[in-house]
């Protein structure tokens, strides 16, 4: 088996840095897409190709927008078959938007057919997070017998469970470019997640598997929902990682670092989401007192500038405790996987048919410490972080750049949407589907295509446009340290 071509390119083309021991610091993601654009506009060639490979992972309109500029220029002498293929690409990629799964099917089969999709190009998997060419896509009104004879056509693999399994093989850097952006036309978001018209209660097949604890599956399990009322619950157990992003930066060490030192931090009240550098570190008296110059903030070393980070096991432990020992005061609080064993290992049950609320219902209230949904990639999208109790002993917990941290309950999640995670385009421009919310109701992005946010949500951030999506959920601006409002239905309470 052959590695993801993507990882052959050089850490440190997408501005990444190496800390103490193994320890891999990514920047800020609009950083990486401006590295990673710079690197691909220099192309065609084999670096470049990685890079716009890379690229289509965070930014696919850039990449795709590069591979239009690559397919009017002069190819290298001696291209590979796909490379020739190119100047053909703008079409393709028409050829690839769809509606439903069965038409995409037949625009697939009738590509393979033309040679637009290049030689074995489908085989491609995004490594652990989804099998492109899955039976939970295509199996939707689509004969198997016509699939498996297509596929064979086609030179693909299928065994009535995938149309694609295992590694890219057989196949160039630049077959591999061209089938992730052939791919990422069909409107798929960067975890290769597919797009559908919208969902009425809680899918499964949207879910990324290595997203789920190891060896588990999603399942359906009788439950009882708050008011005592029965009915059938999905069990999902997640590992506590997200499967499709790496883990950012939180605290900056010196105060003389930049903001792409650190990560986010939220104030509460005021809406917004501040980069936590090392000028923001030497601030905190004026950030939170207005410079009355009580004495309480002093996070850093005033001789050296050395910020004081939890940056051990035994300090992320310790700071996280509701009683925080006086000696990890004054403390940026920053927890990694290693600290909780390489995640956090968690079960949910969600209703498979969403019930909605009596009007009024204090059921629908988010507590403390109510974990709101599960995102597509097996995180949890937690309850507002509790800032006034953080704030009390001079610390902060910053976010990383996805919105997200660790602790030592429930290991990486979020407190916030920051685009980051699987999501699933909607072909009407709606905002996509980025999770689902523990009554079972999906979970949306705050803001559609155009970048307008929808205007008539209700308190719980919800709203029912249309039959297709049913009643759902905007998720909230990252400043706000909130998802929702409230729940509109009912929660499972037991199993």
């Amino acid at each position: 088996m052959l590695p993801d071509p993507r990882h052959e390119l050089p850490l440190e083309a997408e501005g990444v840095e190496f800390g103490p021991g193994e320890e891999v610091r990514y920047p800020p993601v609009p950083e990486r897409i401006r590295l990673l654009t710079a690197c691909a506009k220099e192309g065609p060639s084999q670096m470049a190709e990685r890079c716009l490979a890379h690229l289509a992972a965070l930014d696919r309109p850039a990449a795709v927008e590069i591979a239009h500029a690559w397919s009017k220029m002069e190819l290298p002498e001696g291209a590979q078959p796909i490379v020739a293929a190119l100047p053909n690409f703008p079409g393709a990629l028409r050829q690839f938007s769809h509606r439903t799964p069965a038409e995409s099917y037949r625009r697939w089969r009738d590509a393979c057919k033309n040679g637009l999709a290049g030689i074995q190009v489908l085989r491609w998997e995004f490594a652990e997070r989804s099998v492109i060419l899955s039976s939970r896509r295509f199996a939707n009104g689509v004969p198997a017998r016509e699939r498996a004879m297509e596929t064979k056509r086609c030179g693909l693999q299928d065994e009535g469970r995938h149309l694609a399994r295992g590694w890219l093989s057989r196949l160039t850097p630049w077959a591999a470019m061209v089938g992730l952006l052939v791919w990422g036309g069909c409107k798929r978001n960067h975890a290769g997640m597919p797009a559908d018209a919208g969902v009425v209660g809680f899918n499964p097949a949207y879910f990324l598997d290595a997203g789920l604890a190891p060896g588990t599956s999603i399942t359906t399990v009788p439950c009882t929902l708050t008011g005592d009322a029965g009915a059938t619950c999905y069990s999902l157990s997640i590992r506590g990682a997200p499967a499709d992003h790496p883990l950012g930066r939180y605290c900056p060490r010196s105060i003389t670092d930049g903001a792409d030192a650190g990560g986010l931090w939220v104030r509460e009240g005021d809406g917004k989401a501040y980069e936590v550098s090392g000028d923001f570190i030497a601030h905190l008296a004026d950030f939170y007192d207005g410079g009355s110059g009580d004495g309480g903030w002093q996070m850093f070393d005033p001789e050296t500038g050395r910020v004081h980070v939890t940056d051990t096991k035994e300090a992320c432990l310790k700071a996280a405790k509701i009683d925080v020992p006086l000696e990890y005061h004054n403390h940026c609080v920053e927890c990694t996987l290693d600290d909780v064993d390489g995640g956090k290992v968690l079960t949910f049950l969600v209703p498979t048919t969403p019930v909605k609320l009596e009007d009024g219902s204090d059921a629908g209230i988010i507590g403390e410490r109510d974990p709101v949904g599960v995102a597509l990639n097996g995180v949890v999208f937690d309850s507002a972080a509790p800032l006034a109790r953080i704030i009390e002993t001079h610390n902060i917990a910053p976010f990383d750049h996805c919105g997200g941290h660790v602790s030592p309950a429930s290991g990486y999640h979020y407190h916030g949407a920051a685009g980051c995670s699987a999501q699933v385009a909607q072909s009407d421009g709606h905002a996509p589907l980025i999770g689902y919310a523990l009554d079972g109701y999906a979970m949306h992005a705050m803001r559609n295509e155009d970048g307008t946010e929808p205007e008539d949500l209700d308190d719980c951030r919800g709203h029912n446009i249309d039959e297709a999506r049913g009643y759902h959920y905007h998720v909230a601006d990252i400043g706000e340290n909130a998802f929702i409002g409230c729940f509109h239905g009912r929660r499972a309470l037991s199993q």
